[in-house]
């Protein structure tokens, strides 16, 4: 287990996405630090009372703006008329063989 090969060296432990932490039970044998738990929603509720209202959501527009801003430099779209015609993207994907540069956009 990672807990026991990391010993001394493990500072902290995160669950990050569970929606049903109430039956997530972690091993009692675990040697280490605690779990703790991140899940988004929750964290989003906590930092809008934290710093006030509207200033999470302008920070995440601000920083998905920046993101976007960037994609444009390097991310082009493919666009594949039907399913049938973005089945070889699709593969590609599965196989870990797509060019990460480029997106795919279906039509249907």
């Amino acid at each position: 287990m990672l807990h026991a090969r990391l010993a001394g060296y493990l500072n902290c432990s995160f669950a990050v996405g569970i929606s049903h932490q109430d039956q997530f039970a972690p091993r009692a044998d675990v040697v280490g630090p605690k779990h703790k738990f991140f899940f988004a929603p929750s964290q989003f509720e906590k930092r809008k009372k934290d710093w006030g209202k509207g200033v999470i959501e302008d920070k995440i527009d601000k920083a998905t703006r920046m993101i976007i801003e960037d994609a444009a430099r390097w991310l082009t779209f493919d666009t594949h008329a039907g399913l049938i015609s973005g089945m070889a993207s699709n593969a590609a994907l599965v196989a870990g063989s797509a060019n990460t540069k480029i997106g795919h956009m279906v039509e249907v």
